[in-house]
């Protein structure tokens, strides 16, 4: 079912998506932006996952944090991380230790 969405809906949620990223210091992804959110009007939730009602999700954040990015990857910490994601063995992001420790265990599944 297609969710209805008028005119002040849609900059609202791109209003919202926007005021999330600021308010956290994320960047949100140069590219995929326009279809994520032609996705989101067209079927009114989280055009990743449809047991993720809204966008930004609950686990936005903790993704961010843990891992760079959201499931979508359209929010990131920082340019810096999208990089060393999207473009891996072109660029190297420099990581914080705590950061390194957090990226080797996501990379590993958690198994120590």
């Amino acid at each position: 079912m297609k969710a209805k969405t008028g005119t002040g809906q849609k900059h609202a949620h791109e209003i919202r998506l926007i005021e999330y990223a600021l308010k956290l210091g994320f960047i949100i992804t140069p590219l995929g932006w326009f279809d994520h959110l032609k996705a989101y009007r067209e079927h009114g939730h989280c055009p990743c996952d449809v047991n993720r009602p809204n966008c930004p999700c609950s686990l936005a954040q903790f993704e961010v944090m843990s891992v760079g990015h959201c499931k979508c990857s359209l929010f990131y910490r920082n340019y810096e991380t999208y990089l060393g994601i999207c473009y891996p063995g072109m660029y190297t992001p420099t990581m914080s230790p705590s950061m390194q420790a957090l990226y080797d265990l996501q990379k590993e599944g958690g198994k120590q």
